[in-house]
């Protein structure tokens, strides 16, 4: 098994690294915290005839870091928190599901991103949210600009095929 003390020096280069693609998100400690996490999960299921270390602990503690960033609140809202219907009823998101009610025909869409994973969410986040550029998306995935476009026309075909 790895010696975690061994390789913490792998966790704060991650930390400061992500420090200024985060912003304001989480502090440089949470970042830290986030990293030494994955780093820990990292070391605990680490085969050595796959890939070298570092780049198995980098997956995992970026894991940590973002799914620790994401807002899980960006994107989507609580089934259960209260709406307005066309006739001014006060019923709750999920009371809506089924009806046809253009007044809320993106809760199709709501229902369609609840089906992507919290990678492919925090990807349309930071792309249509926050209006990130495919280099900078590409740049906190660890992956090429190019790769970040075929992952954005994947998960845009996830969406299509969920509606």
């Amino acid at each position: 098994m790895i010696d975690v003390n061994e390789h913490i020096g792998l966790a704060k280069s991650f930390a400061s690294r992500h420090r200024a693609l985060l912003g304001a998100s989480l502090s440089w400690d949470d970042l830290f915290q986030e990293a030494c996490r994955g780093l820990v999960r990292a070391a605990q299921s680490y085969d050595a005839s796959k890939s070298a270390f570092s780049t198995y602990a980098w997956f995992w503690m970026r894991r940590y870091v973002y799914r620790a960033a994401e807002d899980p609140d960006a994107l989507l809202v609580s089934l259960d928190a209260p709406a307005t219907n066309a006739e001014g009823d006060e019923i709750s998101y999920h009371e809506l599901v089924g009806r046809e009610d253009p007044q809320f025909g993106w809760l199709d869409l709501y229902l369609a991103v609840e089906t992507l994973t919290l990678d492919d969410r925090l990807f349309l986040v930071k792309r249509f949210g926050e209006g990130w550029t495919l280099s900078r998306i590409g740049f906190l995935l660890g992956v090429t600009k190019q790769r970040a476009h075929q992952m954005e026309k994947e998960i845009l075909a996830k969406l299509k095929e969920a509606l």
